[in-house]
């Protein structure tokens, strides 16, 4: 933090109004200064002690009204002859009245006045708050303790900065000597954590949080004799911060604690065990116990650097929450007046203790930085740490004493090898379709989230509803003489290719001899009618069991199989992500053709020069265009080698289920001419149940859809595929795919050791797995199926693993790979 704010306020109390000073400072030196008043405001300390004598009186819960009828007294640490009033719903509302008060009347007297030059203070503050590229620090220095008990949070300048604490100094801080201080071990951050009388409250919640605290030392003294932290607060090797939790009081301008049932101690009576502290590299004092302002007034004038007190009394159950906030955000990271207001602001919480955020003060010296965590952890290594007096704000810096280490190299390749291993257990997870479930659900949620293209207009869908099969002349199933007239009429309109996806393996809703003149029609049409049969289910020799065959006299060339869709096995149901082109060649079948239903469809529908080339095993060209077949272990599946037969395709789902545009038999039996001409003329023509009691009605990644419309999917497909040089949905090589999943592994491990704290680690470790999807689903829409569960799961488990490792001391410091490390 390179610049400073400081208002100095003198010369005035609150029935005459005070004399402001506002001082800007950056990198130690004064930019500017303007003098300004703000006007009396006797009120507010009438406010204030009116608020203080009713809080004082509250008692925190219904347990507490059962403790003091018993005898006991309860969880306040506060002499009992301080309480007049025991907990009543009056005496919070009352107590809440004087917050609102004071806190409107603190805002009204901070807001623009016609005092003399306080709108030039203000301006100033707002440009200089407004500008957060360094930070900035706001200290409020005065002799006034009443100024310092007053909620400054409330001012509008700082209600919009929540990162931006107040601290309080006092005027007659002088320059602290220099303190150089050699520390050649490798040790943490030192905390003297002394926990004093406890009678009435409970001590152990302040201690589990100071013993949790990551990358620190804390020696605790319980109840000690005076002797005892007189001597512990000389040791040589020094402190860091000296914590203080028990029973305090103010007495006249100093303080007073009580270190066990016997002792109390005036700060006079170890002020020189103080002063060695600080000379041996004490920056912190908290005193996490009731009415510290005397504490905090005489430790300051023993030159302390940074003094965090509560104001006035606390309850226990307060003053536990304060440490268990402010701990976490300083050891995170935060620079300390910040820490101190998130944890003040966290204190709302406590709703039957109106001005709970008040109690916990900043009192520190405006000529010295309070120290970051971060901070304190780069002066245990081994430094020597110089602590500038130069006025007011310069920072110190970190100087090492030898050449830094050498990576530690050992402990870097564990978590690499660990990431290999989760690598290998996860290649080998895929391998025995362990992930294949959680692969295909992926491969779903991609397909859905997909942009919709537009409507093929290449494809027309003629889709028998129930509206159609209730007209008498249509009831379903459809007649072969209704199917004849219906192929008839749409040859009229000179269509490319007619599919019909309606099974007629034998005559139906007539004679014999409408179904062999169906028949006929098919294998005579000028044009193309493509019709269907079922190739059946096989045994393990390839026979045929239930296959059902075409109209009679219908050639090979205008036939396609409707065995097409292949049905993934899910625990609830099927889902058809597969299309078989081409049949096995090892199949026995009623079926004449080798082709599929679509696929006739779009051989018929391309030039006749068209070539195709296409060997079992092999990919299928169509001139030079090349459609790569799906193997057993393509993408997220892995299959056995017979389940991946013939010539498979993964099937390009429109995500709204619409591919092309639908219009209804009684549409096509209806329309005049003219329409029917603009609809059929040059189109592919499938027709097809779409009823609601239809057999052929299957499960897709984008919800239940009819075969007549899968169909029409693979159709649009693999013309797009042809005609406009679109890729088949494909997949990575394996070799490719176990890369990325390693690389994701590493990066899961690398991350864990940049970021030690777990509340960080969670964030980096949530952004790598959305950057994963985002990358994996950026593939998936240029037709490339890149693998999202494996990746994410290695992320995941390498950074467990290497965190796990970390926290038995297996652990990297960025610092050893610098040669050196400054900080201002």
């Amino acid at each position: 933090m390179s610049r400073l704010a400081v208002l100095k306020i003198e010369d005035g109390d609150f029935d005459k109004g005070f004399v402001v000073w506002l001082q800007i400072f950056k990198d130690g030196v004064q930019l500017t200064q303007i003098k300004g008043e703000l006007p009396p405001k006797p009120e507010i300390e009438g406010l204030y002690i009116s608020w203080q004598t009713v809080f004082r009186s509250l008692r925190s819960s219904y347990q507490d009204e059962q403790n003091y009828q018993r005898g006991n007294n309860d969880d306040w640490q506060v002499d009992k002859s301080l309480v007049t009033n025991r907990f009543t719903s009056e005496g919070v509302e009352a107590c809440r009245q004087f917050v609102i008060c004071m806190e409107t009347s603190i805002q009204n007297w901070l807001q623009r006045s016609p005092a003399q030059g306080w709108g030039k203070i203000r301006e100033r503050l707002v440009k200089e708050l407004d500008n957060q590229a360094d930070g900035i620090q706001v200290i409020l220095q005065t002799s006034d303790s009443l100024l310092w008990k007053l909620h400054w949070y409330v001012w509008d300048l700082l209600e919009n900065y929540p990162d931006i604490g107040i601290s309080f100094s006092l005027p007659e801080f002088e320059k602290p000597e220099i303190v150089k201080k050699i520390v050649t071990e490798n040790h943490l951050v030192r905390i003297l954590a002394v926990f004093g009388d406890d009678r009435n409250i409970n001590l152990q919640p302040d201690w589990e949080k100071i013993d949790n605290l990551e990358g620190a030392e804390p020696v605790p003294l319980r109840q000690p004799k005076a002797q005892k932290l007189i001597e512990t607060l000389r040791e040589k090797k020094g402190w860091d911060i000296f914590f203080f939790a028990g029973h305090s009081q103010t007495e006249r301008d100093t303080g007073r604690i009580y270190i066990n049932e016997s002792e109390s101690l005036e700060i006079d009576q170890f002020k020189n065990a103080l002063k060695e502290a600080s000379r041996n590299g004490l920056k912190i004092a908290i005193f996490n116990s009731c009415d510290g302002l005397g504490l905090a007034k005489k430790l300051a004038s023993l030159q302390i650097p940074v003094i965090i007190v509560m104001q006035d009394v606390v309850p226990d159950i307060v003053a536990q929450s304060f440490l268990k906030e402010f701990l976490s955000e300083y050891a995170e990271g935060q620079p300390l007046h910040t820490a101190v207001r998130r944890a003040q602001a966290r204190l709302e919480k406590f709703t039957d203790l109106p001005g709970a955020t008040w109690l916990p003060v900043i009192l520190q010296s405006h000529l010295e930085v309070p120290p970051t965590w971060k901070e304190f952890l780069i002066k245990a290594k081994g430094s020597s740490v110089e602590f500038d007096s130069k006025f007011p704000y310069d920072q110190y810096r970190v100087i090492p004493l030898a050449p830094p280490p050498l990576p530690r190299k050992p402990k870097l390749l564990a978590v690499l090898l660990a990431s290999l291993i989760i690598t290998i257990l996860l290649v080998g997870l895929r391998s025995h379709s362990v992930l294949e479930p959680l692969e295909l659900w992926a491969y779903d949620r991609f397909m859905q989230l997909k942009s919709v293209p537009p409507l093929d207009k290449r494809i027309l869908i003629v889709a028998v509803n129930d509206e159609d099969v209730n007209v008498k002349q249509f009831k379903k199933p459809l007649s072969d003489r209704v199917v004849t007239q219906l192929l008839t009429k749409l040859e009229k309109y000179q269509p490319q290719v007619i599919g019909l996806d309606i099974q007629r393996p034998e005559a139906t809703g007539g004679t014999k001899a409408d179904w062999e003149n169906l028949g006929k029609h098919i294998q005579n049409s000028v044009r193309p009618i493509i019709a269907i049969c079922d190739v059946g289910e096989v045994n393990r020799q390839y026979q045929p069991l239930r296959a059902k065959a075409s109209p009679p006299g219908v050639s090979s060339e205008r036939i396609g199989f409707s065995d097409a869709l292949i049905r993934d096995t899910n625990p609830d149901n099927y889902i058809v992500r597969r299309y078989s082109l081409i049949m096995d060649l090892r199949r026995e079948s009623l079926c004449s053709t080798l082709y599929s239903f679509s696929f006739q469809v779009v051989r018929h529908y391309l030039s006749p020069q068209t070539q195709y080339r296409y060997n079992p095993g092999d990919n299928l060209r169509i001139d030079s265009i090349v459609l790569k077949s799906l193997k057993p272990d393509s993408g997220g599946y892995q299959r056995p080698k017979n389940d991946m037969q013939g010539y498979q395709i993964l099937i390009d789902y429109s995500p709204s289920r619409q591919v092309a545009q639908e219009v209804s038999l009684t549409d096509i039996m209806n329309n005049s001419d003219s329409d029917l001409l603009q609809l059929i003329q040059n189109r592919i023509v499938l027709i097809g149940y779409v009823t609601s009691n239809s057999p052929d009605y299957h499960s897709t990644p984008v919800g239940k859809m009819h075969g007549v419309k899968i169909h029409a999917h693979v159709v649009s497909q693999l013309l797009n595929t042809v005609e406009n040089h679109h890729s088949l949905l494909s997949s990575w090589s394996k070799i490719s795919e176990n890369i990325w999943i390693l690389v994701w592994s590493i990066m899961g491990g690398i991350l864990t050791l940049l970021f030690r704290f777990i509340k960080h680690l969670i964030v980096v470790i949530s952004l790598g797995i959305s950057g994963i999807f985002v990358i994996c689903f950026s593939y998936f829409s240029h037709a490339v199926w890149v693998p999202l569960i494996p990746a994410a799961l290695g992320l995941v488990v390498s950074s467990y693993v290497a965190y796990y490792l970390t926290k038995r001391d297996i652990k990297i410091s960025l610092i050893s790979f610098k040669s050196s490390c400054y900080r201002k």
